[in-house]
């Protein structure tokens, strides 16, 4: 469980050397909230969402994505002390997305 929440109590440490200094790496500072309420937010996702804490699963992988999108588009959420909780939220759904275009297409190639 400690390798889990790992990932979530430092996540601008993954996330920026993920990607390190490609292009697709957004440039914007952000002020990510790092509270103890936010190290709460972080165990109850991990614990709801236990794939978020592996690295390079999907789910964690859509999270980072989505992490770093909101950087750019919804930094005011990343400052709230339960943005943990809602990026994974939003992860879920792209995952989810993701994983019902890849069966359309499946089901298209045969």
């Amino acid at each position: 469980m400690k390798a889990r929440l790992l990932f979530l109590v430092v996540p601008l440490f993954l996330f920026t050397t993920a990607f390190g200094s490609s292009a697709q790496t957004p440039t914007t500072e952000v002020a990510v909230a790092e509270t103890p309420a936010v190290t709460l937010s972080e165990q109850k996702t991990v614990d709801r969402y236990p794939d978020i804490g592996v690295a390079g699963s999907a789910l964690n992988l859509a999270f980072v994505d989505v992490f770093n999108q909101w950087k750019v588009w919804k930094p005011e959420v990343l400052q709230r002390d339960d943005w943990p909780e809602i990026v994974a939220a939003e992860a879920v759904n792209v995952w989810t997305a993701r994983r019902r275009e890849e069966a359309r297409q499946a089901r298209l190639a045969r």
